[in-house]
């Protein structure tokens, strides 16, 4: 398997929070083993990252895409 630390130097990742069936949802994961997840600073968006053993599979998702998972959260309403 790739080496995230070496792979992905610089850049802040955690642990993917989507199950396998939510990212099958919207592309191929299921033969990846270790998936991470990116959160872009200056504006939220989210993407998840799978590294397999020679490949890696990167996917930004879209406002469409976590509304279809159930996991969109609309940011541009502020509670006041």
């Amino acid at each position: 398997m790739l080496n995230p630390d070496l792979v992905l130097t610089g850049i802040p990742t955690t642990q993917s929070t989507f199950t396998e069936e939510e990212l099958r949802n919207c592309f191929a994961f299921g033969i990846v083993s270790n998936v991470l997840e990116i959160k872009r600073e200056t504006d939220g968006r989210l993407a998840t990252v799978g590294l397999g053993t020679s490949e890696i599979k990167l996917y930004v998702w879209l406002e469409g895409d976590l509304k279809k998972v159930g996991r969109y959260i609309d940011h541009s309403k502020s509670v006041q």
